[in-house]
Parts: structure tokens; C-alpha cells; sequence
């Protein structure tokens, strides 16, 4: 189900990323995470707008308020999103915005991380993890920050399909895959 949920987000992506001028967006990119940030943030929203026995029209009139109040001037992105509910897609939004912001980086030539630590990490920590990561690449860099509190330390660094994993239990598994390479020679 994932799969098919990122290759529809996909689409809708690149459907409006190609619809719009390089000047747009940032405030494009702006209005998709706020858009997903609504959705996934109000439950009840969530229980309106996916729920079958409330009128297509009554959540339809929901939608299209919220993006008005969130995008007054877009008439594109009104029309996405009319289209994105119209299609049932609505749950899909957090996905669209990350796979537009994808596009958008690979326009600018700026690399996308996400980076995984056990803790939360202070803006100093992630300002000079950020400022390495640019300085050792040459290249503009952004970085998506996540928790997982059962990471027993260090920190998992994901670009697209690609895993530098330093974290305490990658690092145990290198060691114990070099041990077993050791003793089968």
C-alpha cells in the first residue's frame, strides 16, 4: 500500500511541480506542508473529510476553505487540491508535499537528508551537523530531523535509497558481519 501511496504522491508531485514557475516554489512547498500539517493535525478534519456518510459537497466546501485560507491567491494550488479531494487523495497530501519538495531540491541542485537520532537534537547540534554536511558536499543541503526513540544512539543519515547508518546498532552489526567474515575465511 505504501508503495502505491508514494508513486501516486509521485505523480501528483511532479503534475504540479511542472505546472509551476521556479519562482513559486518556496511558497508552493510553503502551502503543501501546510495543507498536510492541517490534515494530519486535526483529527476531526481528518473524520470530516474521510468520512463517506458526510455530503462529497459539505467536505468539498471544507477543503476549498481551508485552502483559501491557507493559499488566497493561488488559483493553482485551489485546483490541485479540489482535484487531489475529488480523487480521494486528500491522505496522500504529506507524501505529495515531500515528493514536491524532492523535485524541488533536485532543480537547485541541493541534496535532501533525512537524519534519525534517539533524542531530539538543539538547533545549535543540527546547525553543525547541517553546516558539515554542506561543507563536506559543496552543495546546499536540507535536512529532515526525526526521532526514534528506539535507536540506541548515534545517528542514521538517509539520502533517497542510500543508509550511512552510525548508529550504536549499525555500528554493532558491522562489527559482528566483519567477525563472521573473519572466522568463515
Amino acid at each position: 500500500m505504501q508503495h502505491a501511496s508514494q508513486r501516486i504522491a509521485k505523480r501528483y508531485a511532479k503534475a504540479l511541480f511542472e505546472l509551476k514557475e521556479p519562482s513559486h516554489f518556496d511558497a508552493t512547498s510553503q502551502a503543501l506542508n501546510a495543507i498536510a500539517d492541517a490534515y494530519e493535525g486535526h483529527h476531526e478534519l481528518q473524520v470530516l473529510l474521510d468520512n463517506p456518510s458526510v455530503p462529497s459537497r459539505v467536505r468539498k466546501e471544507v477543503v476549498i476553505d481551508l485552502i483559501s485560507r491557507i493559499a488566497p491567491h493561488d488559483a493553482q494550488i485551489h485546483t490541485f487540491f479540489a482535484l487531489i479531494f475529488e480523487n480521494g487523495r486528500i491522505g496522500v497530501s504529506r507524501a505529495i508535499a515531500h515528493e514536491f519538495n524532492k523535485l524541488v531540491d533536485e532543480f537547485r541542485r541541493s541534496l535532501s537528508f533525512e537524519a534519525v537520532t534517539s533524542t531530539a537534537l538543539s538547533p545549535d547540534e543540527q546547525h553543525s551537523i547541517l553546516a558539515t554536511l554542506q561543507q563536506k558536499l559543496g552543495r546546499e543541503v536540507t535536512v529532515e530531523w526525526k526521532v526514534n526513540p528506539t535507536l540506541l544512539g548515534g545517528m542514521q543519515l538517509r539520502m533517497g535509497d542510500r543508509l550511512l547508518d552510525g548508529s550504536v546498532e549499525g555500528q554493532l552489526r558491522k562489527l559482528y558481519s566483519a567477525m563472521l567474515t573473519e572466522h568463515a575465511i
